[in-house]
């Protein structure tokens, strides 16, 4: 989501019962001015805003000193909550509101997006997804679409978020690409046409992230691998999975490795580099992004 802050950046009160364009349905949130905030303000505010959680030790890392951006969650643009992840920064209600009623007629749906995650649970997953992402987008990964668990519990596609989410689809980088082109793999431009569910299109790994609840466990990951064994033969990339480091699938993983009659680690069926796709067999399924817990 791009959300800039405006050339003539001019105050907008949203607190007004009175002011159609900024009405909230049920009680109303808070005054905030998002636009009336410094450029170094309003700078970590739409870090928050475009990425739904982070830790403070990554607002820390982008933007300097806690002390000189908390005035962010005294003044109620965002909250702070205690998670097993640490300490992770969300949106308040009122700016998610201000947010999400000034882009709902926004023709591009990535414009439209704004989340509000309610609990510390949804907070520190959402958090860690995007340090697993942040490390991803390093290596040259870029998310396509992402998979939204709703309120009815019903995974829903890349459009309006209505929940968690659930997995996030990649596009590999582009030196990736290349090679797998080389090797009469060629990555072609996303079909949305195919069912979102749909996740044989070659070189779009999908990625599952968790922390809260003990994360992915392992008949999780053992459903989701059993997925990825059965879908077509062309993906050639791996299931990429994030886990807390302390996490407890070592039993999924010496399963995974047995599979495969190679004993090195590449051939075990754990990704550990891109010389997989100059291979003729033994494709690797799974790749492990192991993230502290603080």
């Amino acid at each position: 989501m791009s959300v800039e802050m405006p050339a003539d950046a001019k105050v907008r009160i949203c607190h007004a019962p009175t002011n159609p364009p900024c009405s909230y349905p049920g009680d109303m949130p808070p005054r905030i001015e998002p636009y009336s905030l410094s450029e170094f303000k309003f700078r970590v505010l739409r870090d928050v805003l475009q990425h739904g959680s982070l830790t403070t030790r990554r607002l820390v890392r982008g933007h300097g000193p806690k002390m000189t951006w908390d005035a962010l969650i005294r003044e109620g643009y965002l909250r702070a909550a205690q998670t097993m992840y640490g300490e992770v920064v969300g949106l308040s209600k009122a700016t998610y509101q201000f947010f999400r009623y000034q882009n709902e007629d926004a023709d591009d749906p990535a414009d439209q997006r704004v989340d509000y995650l309610t609990g510390p649970t949804l907070l520190a997953d959402r958090a860690f997804q995007n340090d697993a992402l942040e490390i991803l987008e390093r290596e040259g990964y870029r998310v396509i679409a992402r998979q939204y668990v709703n309120k009815q519990k019903k995974v829903v596609g890349n459009g309006r978020p209505e929940g968690h989410i659930v997995s996030y689809m990649l596009r590999v980088p582009a030196h990736v690409a290349e090679l797998m082109a080389q090797n009469k793999f060629p990555v072609k431009p996303f079909d949305w046409r195919q069912d979102y569910h749909h996740l044989g299109q070659t070189g779009y790994p999908s990625l599952y992230a968790s922390i809260g609840n003990g994360g992915i466990k392992s008949a999780r990951l053992r459903a989701l691998l059993r997925a990825h064994e059965e879908g077509p033969p062309g993906w050639k990339h791996p299931l990429i999975v994030a886990l807390p480091q302390d996490h407890d699938t070592h039993d999924v993983l010496r399963h995974v490795a047995l599979k495969h009659a190679d004993s090195s680690l590449e051939g075990s069926g754990i990704w550990t580099g891109w010389s997989y796709i100059k291979e003729r067999q033994g494709i690797p399924r799974l790749r492990i992004i192991e993230l502290p817990r603080r």
